[in-house]
């Protein structure tokens, strides 16, 4: 029972339980044996998850080459018993893992297909209260941001954009006062590239899901069949890899066109008001990024030098409560010099 329990969290303190003070030998054997059983009683998406923890231990071992097989088995998986939220974690599992290998168009691409399917899920949740709607966006709020985070690093501002718009619906339906009603969840635009990688790097865990119950005697197969197979795999592999290095090595990433990065509720409200620039505030730890689109589709990222996350956050607080105390209790004309000190110190943020 504990062995069942534990192998199907994620949580990353219930990993590192396991894995702090260089115990990685035994997590690893700990996951090991879990996928076993869960093989042997047929538990497809306990053997999914403990696969996954497993490609979490070794990528904290830097064991890179490990990570990604423990991942690229427990995808399929995941697929066929449609767990979207498992299939979510391997992507960004993946992006995590390329990420520490410091190769970021290829993370892009595979934090790109994570969100996606968060989108997915996000779009069936809309029967539910806002309340809810927004506990989930909250949770996976970080990864937008990263991604954001990620494209700002590389001068792919468009694709930024559209990562964040995808956050700030609620907040565009506000702005218009409930004139934009067609809002809605939607994917973020993946080059014709980024979207070969993905299928290829599907197909290929696909067959290697086939490969690996045809020799553990899951599936009947013929000789010929996995020989087929491990051909199939190694020409996909080799295509996949020619993806990678025309990926990395491209000076300047093929994107997508720019008009279709500015989302449906962007592009009405900027249609509704032609001469409109939309600004986005990038709030990251150590900068303040702002993005700026157009009806055109023209985006701008304009850094402010020297503001950081606690400075923005505690300024934002401070106008909240002077604001606050004026509703309450009223403003006399000796707090209005602070508040308009306050309010200034934003506007010169948001607005350099």
């Amino acid at each position: 029972t504990t062995l069942l329990s534990l192998s199907f969290s994620t949580s990353p303190k219930q990993l590192l339980s396991h894995s702090a003070l260089s115990q990685y030998d035994q997590a690893i054997d700990y996951y090991t044996q879990s996928i076993r059983v869960f093989k042997q009683i047929q538990e497809r998406k306990g053997e999914a998850h403990a696969l996954m923890n497993l490609g979490n231990t070794y990528r904290m071992q830097s064991q890179y080459d490990k990570a990604m097989s423990s991942y690229q088995k427990a995808l399929p998986v995941f697929y066929e018993v449609g767990d979207r939220e498992g299939q979510v974690l391997i992507f960004s599992n993946i992006g995590q893992l390329l990420l520490k290998q410091n190769k970021i168009q290829l993370a892009i691409v595979f934090f790109k297909a994570s969100i996606n399917i968060r989108e997915d899920i996000r779009g069936d949740i809309q029967s539910l209260s806002l309340e809810l709607q927004q506990s989930y966006i909250d949770a996976v709020a970080s990864d937008y941001r990263l991604l954001a985070e990620l494209l700002i690093s590389e001068g792919r501002f468009l694709e930024s954009l559209q990562v964040l718009e995808l956050l700030k619906a609620e907040e565009i339906r506000e702005y218009t006062r409930g004139t934009v009603t067609n809002i809605q969840t939607g994917d973020i635009k993946l080059s014709p590239v980024e979207t070969d990688i993905i299928n290829k790097h599907d197909s290929i865990v696909q067959l290697g899901l086939k490969i690996d119950d045809c020799e553990a005697a899951v599936r009947s197969c013929s000789e010929e069949e996995r020989l087929n197979w491990y051909r199939d795999r190694t020409t996909l592999t080799t295509e996949w890899n020619t993806l990678i290095t025309s990926l990395e090595r491209a000076v300047s990433p093929v994107a997508p066109n720019p008009r279709d990065l500015i989302t449906e509720g962007v592009s009405e409200v900027l249609e509704a008001q032609p001469n409109t620039v939309l600004i986005y505030p990038v709030v990251l730890k150590d900068r303040l990024v702002l993005l700026w689109a157009t009806r055109g589709g023209v985006a701008n990222a304009i850094e402010v030098p020297q503001v950081t996350e606690s400075d923005i956050n505690r300024a934002a607080f401070e106008f909240r409560r002077l604001m606050r105390q004026c509703e309450i209790s009223g403003c006399t004309a000796e707090d209005i010099p602070t508040i308009q000190s306050v309010a200034q110190q934003l506007h010169q943020w948001l607005l350099p």
